[in-house]
Formats: C-alpha cells, structure tokens, sequence
C-alpha cells in the first residue's frame, strides 16, 4: 500500500502541469477553435470497461456494474445511446443478460496479456 501511494504522489506534480499545459492551450488562441475542444450536443456515450474473467475478486465486478448502469442510466434518461466496450467474461455476461450495448469485447486474456506485434 505504501508503494502505491509513494508512486501516486510522485506522479501529482505530472499531473498538476499537465493540467495546467492544457488549459494554457485550450485558452491560448480564442480566435481558433480545435474541433475537440467545441462544446456540442451529446448523442452517444462509450464506456471501455475492464472487468475479471472469473468472480474471485469480491464485490469488485458487482460494484463496477451497478455504478456503471447508474452513470448509463443517467445518460439513458437524456436520450443518449450508450455503448460499452467490455474486457473480461463476467461483463460480457452480465451486460449481454441485462441487455446493455455490447459493442466489442475481450475475454480469455488471462495473467499475462500480451499484444501480437
């Protein structure tokens, strides 16, 4: 626990100018609008979500999918399609049982995931 913490108050001071390098930008130019940066009317909503292949982890999936079917719950509400692009079997399973838009999934990736080159 400790080194987790030693590593995540090392990375604050990353954090803090990175965030400050991007507001400088966005606010840099008024006269230029990045497309990325204008406000627009939301139609669609994607969540990448990572959950486990088996169910040893306690209430860690459990409490991933209800937080994430509340959050798409809201967005559903506006009228706002919502896609998930789901890692793991435990998800593909709950969300595919509770009817959520599954748009592409991973499973089987197992302890040492590795990417063909």
């Amino acid at each position: 626990m400790r080194k987790s913490q030693d590593r995540m108050a090392a990375s604050r001071p990353y954090a803090e100018t990175m965030r400050k390098v991007i507001g400088h930008l966005a606010n840099g130019n008024l006269e230029y609008k990045h497309p990325y940066l204008e406000e627009r009317d939301v139609k669609r909503v994607g969540y990448l979500v990572v959950s486990t292949d088996r169910g040893l982890c306690g209430g860690l999936n459990i409490n991933l999918f209800k937080k994430l079917l509340a959050d798409m719950k809201v967005w559903s509400d506006k009228g706002v399609q919502c896609d998930i692009a789901m890692i793991g079997s435990k998800g593909v399973s709950f969300f595919n049982s509770v009817g959520g838009n599954i748009v592409a999934q991973v499973t089987g990736m197992g302890d040492n995931p590795s990417c063909p080159n």
